[in-house]
């Protein structure tokens, strides 16, 4: 008998414990908050379909109102809560109101059909997952109070741009990784931290400038970005961790700050795209495999100085590492299968490990040291096995500085003006005046330049 009362209770409380919302209003069920005060708009759970791949709790236009009446007691909507509309797959729109200050965790994931949201202006957070494998999303304004997107809030949607706003501290890890669409993103000035897998495999995603806000790039924050061409990083920045931009074939052109110590592991290996590299001097550190498998290389400039060879071919000829450097890592120039010279400005041997040259014939390359540590590197493990090992000779010249005065200034953009219009007029360092590498003077060079003035270097 009470065997038999108890499967009848059971029987009875099954319903509230899957349904697990409060009450419902005009089709939407809500959770009321702890405050007593505000609820949180959540889901019937006892609408999905046989095989859990669908919910159909909500779908269509969905409205949410900033207030909901239950009985006696009206309550303010403030979050839309952790699974609300997940599975959701018949939502196409939804509008949410002022009164709402945070989107939790796959509160929208797997919403197929969504295509359009309108968020309120009071938003502070979009949570884990928040809006994961909404492939029917292609647009969406973030609102500037929002400070917080949390991991995978984005990832694998159908955005095709995106502008993160100011109050932003940290975009998270893997918030847009995988948004195969997403060709445009803004990242306002603000933003401090762009967190590891941010942007990975955002295939569509041509040119991209890193705000002078940010201090951090993590790990493998744009890793398999094929159509990456074009990156501007402002100064600020000072650690580019491993693989940040490993595998970015199409990447061509990338401006690193002054502010920037630290060139982490793989950060650029695959790069096959890329022509041309300016780090500046205030890099001590390179990291394992950091340039392995650039094939495409033309230029390799450390140090803000550059050393270049006539008829350069498609592949890394000649390197220069500043006079900062303290470190090279394994492999950090291996598989470089034409490299020919290597200026090392440090006049202490840098501490290098016995693979920094892995499958690269230095036994048939130059090196150029100061003349003063000539003897050192002969003996110096690694340094020791280049076929040839020499003083450098007075050949450095300053990156931009086209009027050949040792600085980088306005005046060098009239100068290039000048060579553009007269490539045969004497007076100017015309090597110094292709400031971005690409074996030609136009006017790429003057936007290069400008980024360096803008950036104190």
């Amino acid at each position: 008998m009470n065997k038999t009362l108890l499967f009848v209770l059971l029987a009875l409380l099954m319903p509230l414990v899957v349904n697990a919302y409060d009450f419902e209003v005009d089709g939407i069920y809500y959770n009321i908050n702890p405050d007593g005060t505000s609820v949180s708009v959540t889901q019937d759970r006892n609408n999905y379909d046989n095989d859990g791949s669908t919910n159909y709790s909500y779908s269509g236009e969905v409205k949410i109102p900033s207030t909901a009446t239950y009985g006696v007691h009206s309550y303010t909507v403030s979050s839309i809560g952790e699974d609300a509309f997940r599975k959701c797959r018949g939502v196409v729109s939804v509008k949410i109101p002022n009164s709402v200050t945070s989107i939790e965790e796959d509160a929208f994931n797997k919403c197929t059909g969504l295509s359009s949201v309108s968020m309120g202006n009071n938003i502070t957070y979009i949570g884990r997952s928040a809006f994961q494998d909404c492939t029917g999303l292609t647009s969406i304004t973030i609102p500037e109070s929002v400070t917080i997107i949390d991991r995978n809030a984005f990832s694998q949607s159908g955005l095709t741009s995106v502008t993160i706003p100011y109050r932003v501290n940290s975009i998270g890890k893997e918030a847009f990784e995988r948004c195969y669409n997403l060709s445009s993103v803004f990242i306002m000035d603000g933003v401090t931290s762009i967190a590891r897998e941010a942007f990975s495999e955002c295939t569509a995603l041509t040119s991209i400038t890193i705000p002078s806000s940010v201090t951090s790039i993590g790990y493998r924050a744009f890793d398999g970005c094929s159509s990456l061409a074009y990156v501007t990083i402002l100064f600020g920045v000072i650690n580019i961790e491993g693989r940040v931009f490993s595998d970015c074939t199409n990447l061509r052109s990338i401006y690193i700050p002054s502010s920037v110590t630290n060139i982490g592991e793989y950060t650029f290996t695959g790069c096959t795209g890329l022509t041309s590299l300016n780090l500046p001097s205030s890099v001590t550190t390179i990291g394992e495999h950091a340039f392995s498998g650039c094939t495409g290389l033309k230029s390799l400039t450390i140090g803000g100085r550059a050393i270049s060879t006539d008829n350069i071919s498609c592949r890394l000829k000649s390197a220069t590492i500043g006079n900062s450097v303290t470190s090279i890592g394994d492999y950090a120039f291996g598989d470089c299968s034409n490299l020919k010279e290597v200026y090392c400005m440090e006049e202490q041997v840098p501490e290098t490990s016995p693979y920094a040259f892995a499958n690269t014939d230095i036994g048939s390359a130059t090196l150029y040291v100061p003349a003063s540590a000539l003897d050192d590197y002969k003996s110096a493990d690694v340094w020791k096995d280049f076929g040839t090992i020499l003083p450098i000779e007075d050949t450095a010249y300053l990156l931009g500085d086209a009027n050949n005065n040792g600085t980088v200034e306005i005046g060098d953009i009239t100068s290039v003006l000048s060579l553009m219009a007269n490539p045969d007029a004497t007076g100017y360092n015309n090597k110094a005046a292709d400031a971005n590498q690409n074996g030609e003077i136009e006017i790429g060079d003057i936007t290069t330049i400008l980024t360096i003035m803008a950036n104190g270097e």
